[in-house]
């Protein structure tokens, strides 16, 4: 054991020797590479002038070029080789070197592992396809559809949908029309399958069309109408759809307010001519009084007629023609009846500020806000809305909101340079937008300023909190830089951006469906651009003069020739004369109704009379006084009492079966008859003006859901009321 040992610490003792002395020799024969390299002003190690021997040659990867850097980054092998001392510098790089690993001679020797080249980095794609590849791309799904190509039809319609994508198009709303209507074709030919397929393809292009949507319910149901579920699903979007929409929504506004302001009209007519015909005999007996004995009742009913139609002769607007018949009748009416024919009146006073009121508020068509509505929906068709709106930027005369949708219009059309001009413009006007700074990040990023773009971004997070475009597009912007550095200088870079996408997520759940596009993503699916807000929007929905207008020619044919505001004194004070006027009855000596026959009670024919009765004379004599008629007279007389109640009673029922209402006024129900004729007339003036006052684009979804709320109002103002008439005269 003893020999082998001593053989063995004398074979490493000769090794360690033969190692130090070529490490020496070495060190001695070649000056340090490095530090020449950093610091040439240090001089070479003299040699010996002894032969040198041959000097191994470097491996030809050792002058192979360095691989290219970030300019705003230091060179970390050239930092470590100045830190490194000059002796200590080849020991450290033989240590760090792997074996078989050829390198780079700089960055070897100073003992830094070398990288391969970065990653190529992801550019964003700007927009290249135009309306006119949409509208062949149509006109190809056209043929298809018409040549019956299922193949070509649904190519054509995902060239559409792709298409749209790449613009950044909200909606195709004219194309899911046509796509609707195809879908309705489908369904005149029995294919249930095919009008899904086609209305659901219309939903997919345009989301936000409550026709689309509706298009869709129909399709649904006609392929089965037992699915309830999925077919109220879609009814009740396209209504959200339909109040999200100003354009549907203002239309169905001023549908809606014309139908009240029209029924308040034809209420207070009803009410007029019901309340005016019941008691009208009353009024001839007493105009008969107050001409001479001579005269025949027809003559002084000629005359009184003739007055009543004074406010017509004199052109005095319609509510003197309907406030004047009633006014003189007052005497002769209850407080009730009085009291709901003043509202009537008071009513129309307030019509004409009413219709300029619903002029002003539910203009949008033809107005600056429907300019901006067609630019932010969609390129396709907003070709007159742009020339608008560049007109009023030539004109300096456009707004913020103005400059601010132009601008999102050029970037998605690939227009940079002048999107970012706009949208600058915009932002220097309305400074703080986050909506407005969202957009201009977009435009620096397609623009090449990465970094400004990330900036930007972060200062509209901050601007709004709650806006979930800032960080998203913050976190896919640092993704797409990240993707051209190499992973250790882009670790710090995707923490930040998982970092910004997770907070946008939490803002907007919906993002998470979202996905990560692969190669050079497009512009307009890879950021997003919220646009201005709805309100900024509606607020440019100027109608100009045209209220006025409206207000102006509305009260010309309510007060005629009365100029406003001192002609709508005018019903105010007919409603208040008729509510008056029934109180100095007795002061007159206006004539009664009789509580059993219906005839005047009237003191000039009969002066036995008392103040206060309720009878007239022949009443009084038959059920009151004692002995007076014979029991035959008696007889005759309740006879001609019933067949007065039975007249009232059938008349009643006639009048509630031509106008729900009118019966119960007619039969002394003023209240309950007046909000019954109102409720009924409504429904009339919906029906009779079915295409509304303000039609909506590609047709009116409204009018399926008018359908339906015409149908419950029939039910509840129309036949319920007519049954309580009928079932309240039947004993």
């Amino acid at each position: 054991m003893g020999a082998p040992r001593g053989l063995l610490i004398l074979a490493l003792g000769a090794g360690l020797a033969v190692t130090l002395g070529s490490s020496t020799a070495r060190g001695q024969d070649v000056a340090p590479r490095p530090i020449d390299e950093v610091e040439p002003d240090l001089a070479p190690t003299p040699v010996t002038e002894t032969p040198e021997e041959p000097e191994e040659p470097e491996p030809a990867t050792a002058k192979a070029p360095k691989a290219p850097a970030p300019k705003a980054a230091p060179d970390a092998g050239s930092v470590a080789a100045r830190i490194v001392p000059p002796v200590a510098a080849p020991v450290a790089a033989t240590v760090a070197a792997p074996v078989g690993v050829a390198r780079p001679a700089a960055k070897a020797d100073a003992g830094v592992p070398v990288a391969g080249p970065p990653p190529t980095p992801k550019t964003l794609q700007l927009p290249t396809t135009d309306d006119a590849q949409l509208t062949d791309a149509w006109v190809r799904w056209r043929k298809a559809q018409a040549a019956q190509n299922l193949g070509a039809s649904s190519a054509a319609r995902l060239e559409i949908a792709r298409l749209r994508d790449e613009q950044g198009l909200s909606s195709l709303e004219s194309f899911s029309v046509g796509f609707v209507r195809a879908a309705e074709a489908r369904q005149r030919s029995n294919d249930a399958a095919g009008a899904v397929e086609l209305a659901s393809a219309a939903v997919d292009l345009s989301p936000d069309l409550p026709y689309a949507h509706l298009g869709l319910a129909g399709a649904y149901f006609f392929a089965d109408a037992t699915d309830v579920a999925r077919v109220a699903t879609e009814l009740v979007t396209s209504l959200r759809r339909l109040f999200g929409d100003p354009r549907y929504l203002r239309s169905v506004e001023a549908d809606l307010g014309a139908a009240f302001l029209l029924t308040f009209l034809a209420t207070a007519a009803v009410v007029t001519l019901v309340l005016f015909g019941r008691r009208v005999r009353y009024l001839a007996h007493d105009v008969h009084h107050l001409f001479p004995s001579a005269v025949a009742p027809w003559q002084s009913a000629a005359a009184l007629a003739l007055l009543l139609t004074l406010p017509v002769t004199l052109r005095l607007g319609l509510v003197a023609v309907l406030g004047v018949p009633l006014v003189s009748v007052a005497f002769y009416l209850s407080f009730r009846e009085r009291l709901v024919g003043a509202i009537a009146l008071g009513l129309l006073a307030g019509m004409p500020y009413g219709a300029g009121f619903l002029a002003r508020q539910t203009a949008f068509a033809g107005t600056l806000a429907d300019d901006v509505f067609a630019l932010e929906g969609g390129g396709y068709g907003a070709d007159e809305a742009l020339q608008h709106i560049e007109r009023r930027v030539a004109e300096e005369r456009a707004g913020f909101v103005e400059l601010f949708s132009l601008g999102r219009y050029e970037l998605r059309h690939g227009k940079v340079k002048a999107a970012l001009a706009h949208i600058q413009t915009a932002i220097a006007s309305h400074p703080g937008d986050s909506r407005a700074m969202v957009a201009l990040g977009n435009a620096m990023a397609a623009n090449g300023d990465v970094d400004g773009a990330l900036v930007i971004y972060e200062s509209a997070a901050k601007a709004d909190p709650s806006l979930a475009a800032a960080p998203y597009n913050l976190g896919r912007l640092l993704e797409l830089r990240a993707s051209g550095m190499r992973p250790d200088a882009a670790a710090g870079e995707v923490d930040r951006a998982q970092t910004a996408l997770a907070r946008s997520r939490d803002l907007d759940p919906s993002l998470s469906a979202r996905k990560e596009l692969e190669g050079n993503p497009p512009l307009n699916k890879l950021l997003l651009a919220p646009g201005p807000l709805l309100a900024d929007i509606t607020a440019l929905a100027d109608p100009g003069a045209a209220p006025e207008k409206v207000q102006v020619q509305v009260g010309r044919q309510l007060l005629g020739d009365l100029e406003l505001p001192l002609g709508a004194v005018l019903p105010l004070a007919l409603g208040l004369a008729l509510v008056a006027v029934g109180r100095v009855r007795g002061w007159v000596g206006a004539s009664r109704v009789c509580s059993k026959c219906g005839r005047a009670v009237c003191r000039r024919c009969d002066p036995e009379l008392g103040l206060g009765s309720e009878m007239c004379h022949q009443c009084v004599n038959v059920f009151v006084r004692r002995g007076v008629v014979p029991p035959p007279v008696k007889i005759r007389k309740q006879l001609e009492i019933e067949r007065h109640q039975s007249r009232v009673d059938k008349l009643g029922l006639a009048l509630g079966f031509l106008c729900s209402g009118a019966g119960h006024l007619f039969v002394g129900l003023p209240v309950r008859g007046a909000f019954y004729a109102f409720g009924f007339l409504f429904a009339v003036v919906m029906v009779f003006f079915r295409n509304g006052v303000l039609r909506a684009p590609y047709g009116d979804p409204a009018y399926f859901f008018r359908l339906g709320a015409l149908g419950v109002v029939f039910l509840l103002f129309y036949l319920l009321p007519l049954r309580g008439l009928y079932k309240r005269q039947v004993p």
